[in-house]
């Protein structure tokens, strides 16, 4: 049998994206000179959801959500 499409399901699959965000978020608060909490890092786990969830309902376009999401945080 030959395969005409292999699709590869990437989300926490292929690609750890919990260990990343975390990698992402201690490198952006240490540049920063913040101590990333566990109380900061949980409402940006929250902040960042919603802003996910309006890009999914069409009410964020991607070079919103993907410009916005640290400086409207910080």
């Amino acid at each position: 049998m030959q395969y005409k499409y292999l699709f590869f399901d990437m989300d926490n699959t292929l690609f750890d994206f919990d260990a990343d965000e975390d990698q992402a978020l201690e490198r952006l608060f240490n540049a920063q000179d913040i101590d990333l909490t566990s109380d900061i890092k949980a409402t940006y786990q929250t902040f960042n959801q919603g802003l996910w969830r309006q890009y999914e309902q069409g009410e964020l376009t991607r070079e919103i959500l993907l410009n916005t999401r640290f400086a409207t945080f910080f």
